[in-house]
């Protein structure tokens, strides 16, 4: 539990100051899909494209770079997001 606390107030924190790109990295999927699902449920960011393909939650799933290629959240959409 404190690890997804810290996970949420540091992304928060990153977001509210508009530093980015953020990448989170965690040690399990299970973990990278709870922040990430924290962090779209608690209204953080709603701009999320998740990097590998071993989602087991289907929101978090739809929001892999696999799924949403060719699509505005697609590779270049991430690019110029990011401002690379």
């Amino acid at each position: 539990m404190i690890q997804s606390y810290t996970g949420d107030d540091l992304l928060r924190v990153l977001v509210g100051n508009q530093v980015k790109p953020n990448l989170p990295i965690a040690f399990t999927n299970h973990a990278l899909d709870h922040m990430l699902g924290s962090g779209l449920a608690t209204g953080i960011t709603k701009k999320v494209v998740r990097l590998g393909s071993r989602s087991a939650d289907l929101k978090i799933s739809s929001l892999s770079l696999e799924n949403s290629r060719g699509s505005r959240n697609g590779p270049n959409f991430l690019l110029r997001w990011a401002g690379v």
